[in-house]
């Protein structure tokens, strides 16, 4: 992951999604290889943090379910660039972290990843989730659509039909539909394909497995399905993601 959060200057910020103005206090989370660039920029000046995804794996795995942000960088990347916005408190608070961060980088690894929380803290006071990057904690989901994404998040890589897992919740197929479309702004079947899709792209930036098999393990046995199903979400093929 990159972030960068902008501390003096304006401009635009461009992804494969569109883009927007930033000035200080623009704060952008990018998931990894994913496209990006500014343009007409006036003095503007960009602090940039870049995170490995196995830190969220290994180191934070214990906290993941802490805030809402530390939960959608553990599910595996965004599917679309991240933006927050920091007031001049949240922004000197944000950078006093980083450069915390950066003097501690090759010390202590606990003291690193204690910076890395309170930054992330501050990020996530004022963070709203921009696209399918997240759901509501289950407490405030109608039970059935909680139950029918709590599967599809441990096994998403299974053959789910829309039938299968209504009946493993109790609910009428298009009733869950009308559910999940109302809690979750989705489809359970388009929810399943998003979480195939944020994990193959966590899987890709680790070399240990070809993509073949990183498609078979998330459910897309056929490469040319799973090459079609990866780039409607990010916009690359398997490959170039890796590459």
């Amino acid at each position: 992951y990159e972030i960068a959060i902008v501390t003096a200057g304006e401009g635009r910020h461009h992804t494969a999604g569109g883009e927007a103005a930033v000035r200080p206090g623009s704060a952008l989370l990018i998931p990894p290889n994913q496209w990006h660039r500014y343009s007409e920029c006036k003095a503007v000046a960009v602090y940039d943090c870049f995170i490995g995804p196995e830190v969220f794996e290994r180191d934070l795995s214990l906290i993941a379910d802490d805030t809402p942000l530390i939960t959608a960088l553990a599910r595996g990347p965004f599917p679309s660039p991240q933006r927050v916005d920091l007031d001049e408190e949240r922004l000197a608070a944000a950078i006093n972290q980083l450069d915390a961060l950066g003097n501690d980088i090759r010390g202590a690894r606990l003291t690193a990843l204690g910076h890395l929380l309170m930054l992330i803290d501050v990020l996530a006071e004022t963070w709203a989730p921009i696209g399918p990057c997240s759901r509501r904690s289950a407490e405030h989901l109608h039970p059935a659509v909680a139950d029918a994404a709590t599967l599809l998040e441990a096994s998403p890589q299974l053959p789910w039909t829309l039938a299968e897992l209504a009946a493993t919740v109790n609910v009428e197929r298009t009733h869950l539909v009308r559910l999940f479309r109302r809690e979750l702004g989705t489809s359970p079947i388009a929810y399943m394909r998003q979480l195939r899709q944020r994990t193959a792209a966590r899987l890709l930036v680790q070399p240990r497995l070809s993509i073949s098999e990183i498609g078979t393990q998330v459910g897309w046995h056929d490469p040319a399905h799973f090459a079609r199903q990866f780039k409607a979400m990010f916009g690359l093929s398997p490959s170039a993601y890796r590459g």
